[in-house]
């Protein structure tokens, strides 16, 4: 073939992927209000409550004549289900959602990509350019990848230890964290002006107000709170950084991140740290639909986050979460009234607090 020829064709080839990647990014950032109600949704109704049945199941719950982890004989369930309760007796729940979580979300990424790389590498070569693409951009969000597997193992154990309302409302001063990280971790982010700072502090003030006087408040808990809080204020800035530099997309983000978390929970089960004094106990096995349903629900979730991150603001996203949040204190109290108290007067002012400062930092960070 004539060499302008090639190259004619090859600069077309070019312009012509270019323009799509254009268009596809459009389309998403028009997209944006969609996937966070989308994300805000799932996280309320999906992720929150099958998280909070695993996170409280106990055996004593299930009818004694039909455990819930055991599986007909006449299959591979059941040794399935023996290998998986002898590898996990001695492990937290909180540390096998973890493990969960990764796995299942590692799983269906793979998959997911494999299937659409089909079309254009073939069934074969299909496997093979994921692997490749995985080898190229997996060093790249080592640092992410660590502060998502701390963010969900630290949220996991203050959900365990202060309930729904205390963990949420310790991490509604994500966007405060937000504000004071950034410089430090993406300098190059411009700075919100003055009246979308202060709006913050109705949002942070009024979420606190509307979980006040809860009595399950523990040192160990908080400190568990505020770990995952800044440890995900890193992840939101670190992951986007991190995106643009890759050139990936928020679902092959988070294809990165899970295999690396993925590791790190097969590490820490293998090699607990630090080793402890105190008689090993052991755990229960939650039923594998539950474990199916948080870990079906988290991928989902953590999908439609990432893709907002690529697509807004760290301090923004730190406020819709903020939100978020606040929806899930009122959301759990509402599932769960033995355990999460009920809502006062001064819990109601808080809301409304919480709801205008969300509003306010929407109009004055607002640029047409």
């Amino acid at each position: 073939m004539d060499p302008l020829v090639e190259s004619l064709q090859q600069s077309l080839h070019h312009a012509v992927s270019a323009s799509l990647k254009s268009t596809s990014k459009a389309a998403l950032s028009a997209g944006a209000p969609l996937i966070g109600l989308s994300w805000f949704l799932t996280s309320v109704f999906m992720t929150m409550p099958s998280t909070s049945q695993f996170l409280q199941y106990e055996p004593s719950n299930e009818p004694s004549n039909e455990p819930s982890n055991e599986v007909p004989s006449n299959g591979i369930g059941k040794p399935v289900s023996a290998l998986r309760a002898a590898a996990l007796k001695n492990v937290e729940k909180p540390m096998q959602l973890t493990l969960y979580r990764f796995g299942f979300s590692k799983i269906i990424s793979l998959a997911t990509f494999t299937v659409l790389n089909i079309p254009q590498h073939g069934l074969i070569k299909s496997p093979l350019v994921l692997f490749a693409q995985l080898k190229r951009t997996l060093p790249s969000f080592l640092l992410p990848a660590c502060c998502l597997f701390l963010a969900n193992l630290f949220n996991s154990y203050s959900l365990s230890t202060l309930g729904i309302s205390l963990t949420y409302v310790t991490k509604c001063s994500i966007p405060i964290f937000t504000l004071l990280l950034s410089p430090l971790l993406s300098p190059s982010t411009p700075p919100p002006s003055l009246l979308s700072k202060l709006s913050l502090l109705p949002i942070c003030l009024g979420i606190a107000l509307t979980s006040y006087s809860n009595s399950s408040f523990t040192l160990k808990g908080l400190s568990y709170a505020l770990t995952s809080c800044i440890m995900q204020v890193s992840l939101n800035i670190l992951s986007k950084k991190s995106m643009k530099t890759t050139q990936t997309s928020g679902p092959q983000c988070h294809m990165n991140m899970v295999t690396i978390g993925f590791l790190l929970s097969l590490l820490k089960i293998t090699l607990p740290f630090p080793p402890s004094r105190r008689p090993i106990k052991k755990h229960p096995l939650v039923p594998s639909s539950l474990s199916l349903l948080a870990s079906l629900s988290y991928h989902v979730e953590y999908t439609l986050s990432f893709i907002l991150i690529s697509l807004i603001q760290p301090l923004t996203y730190g406020v819709v979460d903020a939100i978020r949040r606040l929806c899930i204190i009122c959301y759990g109290k509402f599932l769960n009234p033995d355990t999460e108290e009920r809502f006062n007067r001064r819990n109601g002012v808080g809301m409304g607090m919480a709801l205008v400062g969300g509003l306010g930092y929407s109009i004055f960070s607002y640029k047409p």
